[in-house]
């Protein structure tokens, strides 16, 4: 019988539950020895439009976000989930509500290793 290593992966930002209008939640990570930010989000409101979601990455360690590895915004409720590769040192996800409060979000956003 073999045996099975089960690897937990930081998480750069995870949350569950209600958001009061214009909340900011945000998570920041150094990224050495990971390839890919993996994740999704799922909300019963909208974002911030503009740029209510976004994710930057830093190459000296998260003293500028240098690199803009993806922006969106929803109108309505919505579901996504994405995929991004790691250029930098450190790693930043972004989600700003939107004008109204928003009862049921849910986001889970890790880091997977290289290999």
């Amino acid at each position: 019988m073999s045996k099975i290593y089960i690897q937990n992966f930081p998480e750069v930002l995870k949350f569950s539950g209600s958001v009061g209008a214009a909340c900011v939640l945000s998570g920041s990570l150094h990224c050495s020895g990971y390839s890919k930010l993996i994740g999704f989000i799922t909300s019963s409101g909208s974002c911030e439009t503009g740029s209510g979601f976004s994710i930057f990455q830093s190459v000296n360690a998260a003293s500028d976000w240098d690199i803009d590895s993806g922006s969106d915004t929803w109108d309505t409720s919505f579901s996504a989930a994405c995929s991004v590769d790691v250029l930098g040192n450190a790693i930043r996800v972004r989600y700003k509500n939107g004008a109204t409060t928003t009862l049921n979000l849910r986001m889970l956003f890790q880091l997977k290793p290289i290999g």
